[in-house]
């Protein structure tokens, strides 16, 4: 890997860190763009212990989902 992308990495996550800080609702689809655009995505919560249970979410619209509950309910 070399500084360009080392560099590109650490914006990125600079940018969803900033937005899980600012908890921002009204920028949640800028945010999203974040993600792969592409419903084979997964995000792996806390307490997940298998694929399709508790914690385990698939798809754009189920991550948005639990960003967007992340964001309105904890703190």
């Amino acid at each position: 890997m070399n500084n360009q992308n080392i560099s590109d990495v650490r914006t990125v996550l600079q940018k969803f860190q900033d937005g899980y800080a600012a908890r921002d609702l009204a920028r949640l689809d800028e945010f999203m763009q974040l993600f792969v655009q592409d419903d084979s995505i997964e995000m792996i919560g806390i307490g997940a212990a298998k694929r399709a249970a508790n914690e385990w979410f698939e798809g754009l619209a189920r991550v948005r989902e639990i960003i967007e509950s992340d964001w309105r309910y904890w703190t």
